[in-house]
């Protein structure tokens, strides 16, 4: 055989095994990096689908009672379920939804989130439970869009979610009982110290 013949074949025979496993690597290499980079804003983005659920859910539960002219009765179940009923004239309680946060979010009070009276959102709460709604963990939401405890008591409160180890993920829901207003904070790093907004 000739010597340009035997480069022919060579060239026509493809990729040997270790050109294959370079590649692969590489590929490999590429794609950790880009999950590494990524990673952290699915994680971000599981926490504000949590939150904007709660705060949803929340106003929604005070708009139905306005509209149906029927008390609704939210009640957050540890340690990621919401769930939403309508108490009908007859005092039967009929359920119109549950709602669960991502896997990894639940109702939790972070150690090092702000406790103070005047840090709080609205001033509710102590910061060191995750759902304090005066003292418990269910909302009564009247027709006239006012949002009333078990005992018939104005409701102020405050909830509490976050992904369990990590301040930085945070969020609250406060609630005004007296005008039903529902309000939503993310905290934040204030060179160091944590603050919501």
């Amino acid at each position: 055989m000739s010597e340009s013949l035997i480069k022919r074949r060579r060239r026509c025979q493809g990729f040997t095994l270790l050109e294959l496993l370079v590649v692969i690597a590489i590929i490999m290499i590429v794609f950790a990096i880009s999950i590494m980079n990524i990673w952290p804003a699915v994680q971000n983005s599981r926490v504000d689908t949590a939150y904007q659920n709660a705060l949803l859910e929340v106003r929604q539960a005070r708009q139905l009672a306005i509209d149906q002219r029927r008390q609704h009765i939210i009640t957050f179940i540890a340690p990621q379920t919401i769930q939403t009923q309508r108490v009908e004239q007859n005092g039967n309680l009929t359920l119109i939804r549950t709602v669960v946060l991502p896997w990894d979010i639940q109702f939790d009070a972070e150690n090092g989130i702000p406790t103070a009276p005047a840090k709080v959102p609205d001033g509710f709460g102590n910061g060191g439970t995750a759902v304090s709604f005066n003292g418990g963990n269910q909302i009564f939401f009247n027709p006239d869009g006012s949002a009333r405890d078990a005992n018939g008591a104005i409701n102020n409160g405050v909830l509490y979610m976050a992904r369990q180890g990590q301040v930085s993920t945070s969020r609250a829901v406060s609630l005004f009982g007296a005008t039903g207003r529902i309000k939503g904070w993310r905290i934040f790093n204030n060179a160091g110290v944590w603050a919501w907004q």
